[in-house]
């Protein structure tokens, strides 16, 4: 986005409304500032009414995201549910879940998903159960993790920052999908047959607080990938 852009939605997110006048450099050419207003109304930021303009609600997503110091919108932790079941007849099988997609390629972990935009946290948890394995079950929310990965080879590099809302399955039903997707593949198996090295950054420490029976836990994981 345009840094004249950027800066009108700065001055409408610390007003209710603005008159053409009032959000106008003085020393910016009508025209050129027309311009720049026209696409960010266009692009569905910024709305006209009875000769003030003011921010949309997609304008408000927009700005509650932005870094008002950078006039850039930042990156922010990603919200996940993930999953944690136990097979209802082998015991010691878990549901796990081998990533498909970078950075963590190749990893064996727990199913997870991010949770989307006006979901409340059960609904993605259970939508991303079914979607990724094809199984269902009661989910009861169990913890919070906050995890953050940085780069192996330099520890200043932070290559992903995850806050995980975590459940518990009971009484889980279906069949696992014979198949994944682009993103990976759900199954049931035990993790001493998995090599400790593929697990997930954090596993460990996740399953920790998971199988120690506690509710309402919350664990900081710091690893390197």
């Amino acid at each position: 986005m345009h840094h004249l852009q950027t800066k009108i939605l700065y001055n409408l997110a610390l007003h209710d409304e603005l008159r053409f006048s009032e959000l106008k450099p003085r020393d910016m050419e009508s025209n050129q500032f027309m311009y720049h207003l026209k696409t960010v109304m266009a692009q569905g930021y910024v709305a006209k009414t009875d000769g003030h303009y003011c921010l949309t609600p997609k304008g408000l997503r927009y700005v509650n995201a932005m870094s008002f110091e950078l006039l850039t919108t930042r990156l922010q932790p990603v919200s996940r549910t993930t999953v944690y079941a136990e097979h209802p007849d082998r015991p010691g099988e878990l549901l796990l879940y081998r990533f498909n997609r970078q950075p963590i390629r190749g990893r064996v972990g727990l199913l997870n998903g991010k949770i989307h935009f006006g979901e409340t946290l059960e609904v993605a948890a259970t939508r991303e159960l079914a979607e990724k394995s094809g199984l269902q079950a009661e989910l009861e929310f169990i913890g919070q993790i906050n995890s953050r990965n940085y780069s192996a080879e330099d520890a200043t590099e932070l290559i992903n920052h995850t806050f995980y809302f975590v459940f518990r399955a009971h009484d889980v039903s279906g069949q696992i999908k014979d198949t994944g997707d682009l993103h990976g593949q759900s199954f049931w198996g035990k993790l001493e047959d998995c090599d400790p090295s593929q697990f997930t950054p954090g596993l460990s420490v996740m399953l920790e607080q998971i199988q120690s029976g506690r509710t309402g836990f919350f664990a900081d994981i710091t690893t390197r990938l």
